[in-house]
């Protein structure tokens, strides 16, 4: 039999070739082939070859649709597809280092996805936060322009107006309500809270004394 030389590849090195063998089997079928077969969206599949890297689940289905070794596939190890397999030594397929790195490097590649997981979805949060608090801004300014008075503001003004602008506002509170509740416990407690607070006071008592103002 065969046998196959195992080499040592750099660890800093390894997820880049990983990703080159991977958009290899990729490019073995159309983009459509691998949609059906996987059940993906376009955008999943258009960014696995612009760089993401695949969960370990899809990963492994790929290997079994193409018939790539995983061994090739993970570690750029052995032949490239299962069915050459039986011109391995068997002392290669069963080598308990070999299986060790190769765990090592899945687990690795599993923790790398999932920091990138972790990153595309603060940054949607913080999109989406965004697109809250422009949707409460822009109710406000559809409704309350500075150049009308008070009659043109009520007849200009929509039935629906309060629903446009509290439920954007609710929204955004109900997203953001426990960091709210931090913030302002955090201002309640400082000097700045309590200057605050004493103003407002002082204007209610202003406002009591002099009614007609």
């Amino acid at each position: 039999m065969k046998k196959i030389k195992k080499e040592k590849q750099p660890e800093d090195a390894h997820p880049d070739e990983f990703h080159e063998r991977f958009i290899k089997v990729l490019e073995m079928e159309s983009s459509k082939f691998w949609m059906k077969e996987l059940g993906i969206q376009l955008n999943l599949l258009w960014g696995w070859k612009k760089g993401n890297y695949p969960g370990l689940r899809y990963a492994m289905e790929i290997c079994r649709i193409s018939g790539v070794s995983p061994n090739w596939l993970f570690m750029g190890i052995g032949p490239r597809f299962i069915e050459d397999l039986d011109q391995v030594d068997d002392s290669v397929l069963f080598d308990e280092e070999l299986k060790e790195e190769i765990l090592a490097d899945m687990m690795k590649l599993r923790r790398q996805v999932k920091i990138e997981q972790d990153n595309a979805d603060k940054k949607v949060r913080d999109i989406l936060s965004d697109v809250e608090i422009i949707k409460i801004l822009k109710s406000f300014s559809d409704v309350f322009h500075p150049e009308m008075d008070m009659h043109q503001i009520k007849k200009q003004m929509p039935k629906d107006i309060l629903n446009k602008i509290t439920v954007p506002l609710l929204s955004f509170l109900e997203v953001h309500s426990d960091e709210i509740s931090k913030k302002l416990k955090t201002f309640v407690g400082s000097e700045d809270g309590t200057d605050m607070f004493m103003r407002f006071v002082s204007w209610v008592v202003e406002r009591k004394l002099s009614p007609q103002t």
